[in-house]
C-alpha cells in the first residue's frame, strides 16, 4: 500500500501528484511496479490519498484516479465551520 496523508496533500497541485505517481510507479527507476500487475482489482495494491470534504471535484477525481490512485480517505475536523 501507498498512502499520501497527513497535511492534506489533495490541495497540492495535479502536476505535483501526477509527477509523483509516475515517479513512484512508471518510471524505469520505480521503487513500485503496482499498476498493471493484477488483472483483478482485488489484487492490486491500495494507493490512497487524504483529502477534506470540499476541497474537490469531479474532475479532481477523475485526474487522480487516472495517476493511479484507487481509495480515498476523507478527514473531517468538525462538522462545525465555526471551529474550522
Amino acid at each position: 500500500s501507498i498512502y499520501f496523508g497527513g497535511g492534506t496533500p489533495s490541495l497540492a497541485p495535479l502536476s505535483t501528484l501526477r509527477d509523483i505517481m509516475h515517479a513512484l510507479l512508471h518510471s524505469e527507476s520505480a521503487p513500485f511496479q503496482l499498476i498493471g500487475i493484477a488483472d483483478d482489482q482485488n489484487e492490486r495494491a491500495e494507493i490512497t490519498i487524504e483529502m477534506d470534504p470540499g476541497t474537490f471535484d469531479k474532475q479532481f477525481l477523475i485526474s487522480i484516479k487516472d495517476f493511479g490512485f484507487n481509495r480515498i480517505s476523507l478527514g473531517v475536523q468538525s462538522f462545525d465551520d465555526n471551529i474550522l
